[in-house]
């Protein structure tokens, strides 16, 4: 029973902390609505991501468009209207937008980047059965016991860079594009995960507290 129970035990812990660094970290710092704002005006978004990098814009401004039509919005990836960011015509690309119905206008982009260190302590975990004996230290049986029935994890510091992105919705219906909600995200860029996971990571966070705001 011992030879059985304790492998098991380890292997589930294992199991779990290998499926936790595999997941991107994000957690909402931020979020502001607007008072009196809803869904009922949100019909057609333009999805903008400012990146230095075109292959993460897109892959951002996709998925969230995509996130968007699945629920029942019609979205479009801001580089389709706009491939080039670094040479963009604002007044050409707000005609498009009014001439094509679009109602809202989602802007998300890079406010920060920092450092943080973060000690995490020893623990003991207590598997199999509880030692025998006069002691711990009165039989090698005993001894035994306890060297299989407790595993000590050392304590250790993660160091981790974290990005902080804001996200801004605007209602471009008005004739002055009002802003509706705004929020920040904190991603914690060395958690695990490629960045593929670290993208759906702030835009399930986003989409969550847009629809608790009763913005989508």
């Amino acid at each position: 029973m011992r030879g059985r129970t304790i492998p098991r035990a380890l292997g589930l812990a294992f199991l779990l902390a290998l499926t936790a660094s595999c997941t991107a970290r994000t957690e909402l710092v931020t979020s502001w609505a607007a008072p009196g704002a809803s869904k009922a005006s949100v019909k057609k978004v333009l999805v903008l991501g400012i990146s230095q990098d075109n292959g993460i814009r897109r892959r951002f401004e996709d998925d969230f468009a995509a996130k968007l039509i699945g629920r029942g919005y019609q979205a479009i990836a801001g580089y389709q209207w706009a491939p080039d960011a670094s040479k963009l015509d604002k007044a050409a690309l707000a005609d498009r937008i009014h001439a094509e119905g679009v109602t809202h206008v989602l802007v998300t982009r890079l406010v920060g980047k920092k450092t943080v260190a973060t000690e995490v302590p020893a623990t003991v975990t207590t598997v199999g059965y509880a030692p025998y004996g006069p002691g711990w230290y009165g039989g090698w049986g005993s001894y035994w016991s306890v060297g299989y029935g407790a595993v000590v994890t050392p304590g250790y510091t993660t160091v981790n860079d974290v990005v902080t992105l804001e996200t801004n919705f605007y209602d471009a219906s008005k004739e002055k594009d009002a802003l509706v909600w705004t929020g920040q995200t904190e991603t914690w860029m060395d958690d695990g995960g490629g960045m593929q996971s670290k993208i759906d990571s702030v835009i399930g966070k986003v989409v969550y507290e847009m629809r608790a705001k009763g913005l989508l």
